[in-house]
Order: C-alpha cells, then sequence, then structure tokens
C-alpha cells in the first residue's frame, strides 16, 4: 500500500464519522457516509488494480486517482458545515479591511489590471494539482507521483478537516458589498460562476486551495527545483488573490501557508516510521 493510500483511508473514514459524531441530519450522515464508503472503495480499486491490470496501466491508475479523491473529499467535508461562527467571521472581516484599505490608494487602471491578473491566477487553483501530476510525466518523474501525494494530501485534507469544528462564509458571502467591491471582468464572472455551482460555498479555514497550491510548488521543487519554483510563484499569486479578490480571508491564506510547511516539517520522521514498519512488516504492504 502506498503512503497516499494509507492517508486517503483514513481521511474517507474520519469524515464518515464526522457527521454522525456532530449529531448532524440523517440526510447529511447517510451522504457523508455514502462518500466515504465510495472514496475507500476507489482507494482500495486503485491498490487492488496492480492484482488484474498491467503494472504500467494500474501504476498510472494510481498516480492519478489522487486527483479524483480529492474533490471527492472535499464534498464530503462540506456535509461537516452547519453553523457558522458569527464571532470568528466578524473577526476576520474587521482584520481584512484594516489590511486592504491601502489598496484603495491604488490608481483605478492599476487596480483594472491588478484584478484581472488575480481573477486569472485565482483561477489556477482547480488545476494547479492535477498539473503538478502532469509535470512530473512530462518532465519523466512520474517515480515520484507517489511522494507528491505524500505532501500534497495531508495539508489539504487538515483544511478539510477544520470544517468538522470551525464553520465560515466566505468573505464575500459573509459582506456580500465585498463581493461588488473588486472590478467586474469576463474572469472574474467564471471564478464566480464556479464558486456559486461548483463549490460547497463554505470556507476551507485554512485555505484548502493555498494550501494545495504550495503543497504542490513545495512536492516538485523537491525534485524539479526550477519548475517548482515557477509553481511557487504562481501559489504566491493565488494566495494574494484569494484575499485581494475576496475569496478568503487573509488569515485563511497565511495558515494554508502555515500548515503545509508544519506538514512538511513532519514528513521526515513520519516516512521514517513507515519504512521501517515495511521493512520489518513486510506483509503490510
Amino acid at each position: 500500500m502506498r503512503p497516499a493510500e494509507s492517508i486517503n483511508f483514513a481521511f474517507f473514514f474520519f469524515l464518515s464519522l464526522a457527521p454522525w459524531v456532530l449529531s448532524l441530519s440523517r440526510e447529511r450522515c447517510f451522504r457523508g457516509a455514502a462518500l466515504g464508503v465510495t472514496g475507500i472503495a476507489l482507494t482500495a480499486t486503485g491498490q487492488l488494480a496492480t492484482h488484474f491490470i498491467a503494472p504500467p496501466t494500474a501504476n498510472v491508475i494510481r498516480d492519478w486517482l489522487p486527483a479524483a479523491l480529492i474533490v471527492l473529499a472535499y464534498r464530503q467535508a462540506g456535509l461537516s458545515a452547519a453553523r457558522t461562527n458569527v464571532g470568528v467571521q466578524a473577526g476576520l472581516l474587521r482584520f481584512d479591511e484594516a489590511l486592504l484599505q491601502s489598496l484603495g490608494r491604488l490608481p483605478k487602471r492599476a487596480n483594472h489590471y491588478l484584478s484581472i491578473y488575480l481573477e486569472f491566477a485565482y483561477l489556477f487553483c482547480y488545476p494547479m494539482v492535477p498539473l503538478g501530476v502532469s509535470v512530473l510525466y512530462l518532465l519523466g518523474m512520474r517515480s515520484y507521483a507517489d511522494h507528491f501525494w505524500t505532501v500534497v494530501l495531508p495539508p489539504t485534507y487538515i483544511c478539510y478537516a477544520t470544517l468538522t469544528f470551525l464553520q465560515l462564509m466566505p468573505p464575500w458571502m459573509a459582506k456580500p458589498d465585498e463581493r461588488h467591491s473588486v472590478r467586474k471582468n469576463p474572469l472574474r464572472t467564471f471564478n464566480f460562476w464556479i464558486v456559486n455551482h461548483l463549490s460547497i460555498r463554505t470556507d476551507t479555514f485554512p485555505s484548502a486551495h493555498v494550501a494545495a497550491s504550495f503543497a504542490t510548488a513545495v512536492a516538485l521543487f523537491a525534485v524539479a527545483p526550477r519548475t517548482g519554483i515557477a509553481f511557487f510563484c504562481l501559489a504566491v499569486s493565488i494566495a494574494i488573490a484569494s484575499v485581494v479578490q475576496r475569496y478568503h480571508y487573509a488569515v485563511d491564506a497565511l495558515l494554508g501557508v502555515t500548515v503545509v510547511v508544519v506538514t512538511c516539517l513532519l514528513q521526515t520522521p513520519m516516512v521514517a516510521v513507515w519504512n521501517f514498519l515495511h521493512r520489518w512488516f513486510p506483509c503490510a504492504h
């Protein structure tokens, strides 16, 4: 079993129990359990594929399957969001208001072009992770795919898991006038179509978009430094866009980066333990 597959098993199991522990509606509990069973079944299918499909094809499936499971986990995590913490939300809005006041001094033309760039950058938060896997394939480094996922999945899932005890509306929903405080352009219209129709309409705190973007950059930097730097620059733009364009709170973005740093620092000893277990208990592989 790959480390990334173990992470997926654990997370889907955790989120399957969360709605029941939180005493949410039966509908949410059963939907959460159904998504959890689906995630666990797909993970197991990817692992068992090596016994029924030629190794090259089976490995490709295992390399790419987590990209789909991240989306499934996101939908499952959204079922745990039930009650907004109004106090925390108000504090975050006040902090952002003070932080963003200085941007109002920019010339209108500069604001217009900055807004277009930031909307374009934020649009990349959706394909950022699968792009990372694609780069590994293009560089002939597909053997690092599991390492990639062990870097990306933990911080992303931690951000999802916080929905079980802290629920917030994103800034554009918490304070609707903030949605119209940013100049409108086609890219912004498209991004808002996505958040209105495809998102869970709940703020992930810390920001999963920021965490996944930075984790992708870190994972690539470890094996392809130049590519990693390019992805890091894009991740910074995504983080700035998430705050300035009011998709996330400033603290969201900062904590998203922090989660990546912490999980990366903890990864080395955890990998050492994993390798020890697989060395002495080969049957667990």
